[in-house]
């Protein structure tokens, strides 16, 4: 799904980051103990690492001041984030509306 996403043209840097950023808690999710029939799906999960920065910005092709600005707003606000993920909101205003 996230590269489905990542891959469409007409995103601009900041949506591809908030996206990434949007799909770290998913990935933390996939990657959390389990039992069971839940745990073999875990193992072999093909998420991709998004444990760093660095992951992050190239996951989303983007620079690694674009992730880290998406990061910022995914921590603050995760309903901004999928916003700017819309194209609903730019990055820029809303990390000016996380940080005042």
């Amino acid at each position: 799904m996230l590269s489905a996403n990542l891959h469409r043209r007409h995103l601009s840097p900041g949506q591809k980051a908030a996206i990434v950023a949007s799909a770290q808690d998913c990935a933390k999710a996939q990657t959390r103990g389990g039992t069971g029939a839940n745990q073999h799906v875990q193992s072999k999960s093909r998420a991709p690492d998004l444990s760093s920065i660095e992951q992050r910005a190239t996951t989303a092709g983007v620079s690694r001041t674009t992730q880290q600005q998406a990061d910022v707003v995914a921590k603050a606000s995760p309903e901004l984030a999928v916003k700017v993920g819309h194209g609903e909101v730019t990055l820029p205003d809303a990390v000016a509306q996380v940080t005042g």
